[in-house]
C-alpha cells in the first residue's frame, strides 16, 4: 500500500470526523480482530459492515489506520504493525506451548464407476492444493486418498483410530466429491457418495451420521472436518457465534485459553443445496476461499483459526456454508493452524 504523510492522514481523519458527525450510520469503533487482519496485509473484506457501497479501501501510516468508501470513513489512531521480531516471537511463543502433531487426511473423488453419476473436475486438485498449503505452510503430515471406495474411506479412518494421539494432536479431514440427501427437510439425512457408490443404492453411500461417529471416535484432541459436497449442510446445525470472540487477546493467550478444550468442528460448503464443482483448474468456489485463508499464513501473527476459515468460506457466492460442532465437541473449542517459522 502507498505510505501517506502523517499530515495527509490527519487531514483525511478530520474530514472523516466531520462526516461522522453528520452520518447516523458511520461511527468510530474500537479496533477488532478484523482490523488487525487488515494490518497484517489481508484484504479489506475481513472488516465487518455496514458498508453500503462495498468493502472499504485502506490507508495507513506509521501508527494510524483509515478505512473509507463512498459513504463511510473510520479512523483508528495508535495502531502499529508488528515488527519482524515481534512476529517471530509470536510464532515461537505458540510453538513452545505445542506438544502435539498436526495431521491432514483428505478424500477426493473425481471419477465414479456408476455411469449415472457425472465425473467431477476439481476435487482431487482441490485436495492436493489444500494438502500442499497445510504441509508447506503449517507443518501438517498430509495423506490424500484419491477416488476412494467406501471400503477405502472406512479402512483409512479406522487406521487413524488405531493411532495413539494426544489431547494436543490435531486432524484436518477434508471430503470433496458428490453428496446427496435422502428424505425431506424434516426427516432425512445427507450422504457422501464414494467412487464405487451407485445413484440408486443408498446402502452404497456413507451417511453423515456414520461419518460423524467414525471421526468423533478418533483420539486426537482437536478435529476439523471440512465437507465440499452437495447437501453437506445436513451435517451441522448452523452456528451464528461471533467471528471475533477474542477481542485484543494475543495469539499465545488464545491458544493457552482455548487449546485445552476438545474440538469436533465441521465446516460445509453449503446448506441443503447443490454446490458448484467450479471451473476446470480454478478450484470449487468454496475451496477457492479456503485456500485464500490458508495462503494468508494467519497474517502477521501466524495463527489461523477455525473462525478465520469460516469468515473466508462465507464469501462463497450462490451457496451458504454452514459450521458448528458435533460429537464430543466441548464449548469454547478451537482449531489452530500455526504457520511454520519462515513460511
Amino acid at each position: 500500500m502507498v505510505r501517506l504523510a502523517p499530515f495527509i492522514l490527519r487531514l483525511l481523519a478530520a474530514v472523516g470526523i466531520l462526516q461522522l458527525a453528520y452520518s447516523a450510520q458511520a461511527q468510530i469503533v474500537r479496533p477488532s480482530t478484523s482490523v488487525y487482519h487488515l494490518l497484517r496485509g489481508e484484504s479489506p473484506h475481513w472488516l465487518e459492515g455496514p458498508y453500503d457501497s462495498g468493502p472499504p479501501s485502506v490507508l495507513y501510516g506509521e501508527d494510524e489506520l483509515i478505512l473509507y468508501n463512498q459513504y463511510h470513513l473510520r479512523y483508528f489512531p495508535h495502531l502499529k504493525r508488528r515488527t519482524a521480531q515481534e512476529h517471530s516471537d509470536t510464532i515461537s511463543g505458540i510453538a513452545q506451548l505445542r506438544t502435539g502433531v498436526d495431521r491432514a487426511l483428505l478424500f477426493a473423488t473425481n471419477n465414479y464407476t456408476d455411469a449415472t453419476l457425472s465425473d467431477l473436475i476439481n476435487p482431487i486438485e482441490d485436495a492436493e492444493s489444500i494438502g500442499s498449503e497445510l504441509r508447506e505452510r503449517y507443518g501438517f503430515e498430509v495423506e490424500i486418498v484419491r477416488n476412494p471406495r467406501e471400503e477405502d474411506i472406512y479402512s483409512t479412518i479406522d487406521r487413524y483410530r488405531r493411532m495413539t494421539m494426544s489431547a494436543d494432536d490435531q486432524i484436518f479431514i477434508f471430503f470433496a466429491g458428490h453428496g446427496t440427501y435422502y428424505g425431506n427437510r424434516d426427516v432425512g439425512q445427507g450422504y457422501i457418495i464414494p467412487s464405487d457408490g451407485t445413484s440408486n443404492r443408498r446402502s452404497s453411500w456413507i451417511s453423515h451420521a456414520n461419518l460423524a461417529q467414525e471421526v468423533d471416535a478418533l483420539s486426537a484432541g482437536r478435529i476439523l472436518l471440512v465437507l465440499d459436497v452437495c447437501y453437506g449442510g445436513s451435517f451441522v446445525e448452523r452456528s451464528r457465534a461471533t467471528l471475533d470472540p477474542y477481542g485484543s487477546a494475543s495469539p499465545v493467550d488464545i491458544y493457552r485459553n482455548y487449546g485445552r478444550y476438545r474440538a469436533r468442528l465441521a465446516l460445509t460448503s453449503g446448506a441443503m443445496e447443490y454446490v458448484s464443482d467450479g471451473i476446470p483448474g480454478r478450484h470449487s468456489p468454496f475451496t477457492h476461499h479456503i485456500l485464500e485463508a490458508l495462503r494468508s499464513g494467519g497474517g502477521e501473527d501466524g495463527l489461523l483459526t477455525f473462525q478465520d476459515l469460516v469468515a473466508s468460506a462465507e464469501r462463497t457466492i450462490d451457496a451458504t456454508p454452514l459450521y458448528g460442532g458435533f460429537g464430543r465437541n466441548e464449548p469454547g473449542s478451537k482449531f489452530f493452524l500455526i504457520r511454520q517459522s519462515g513460511r
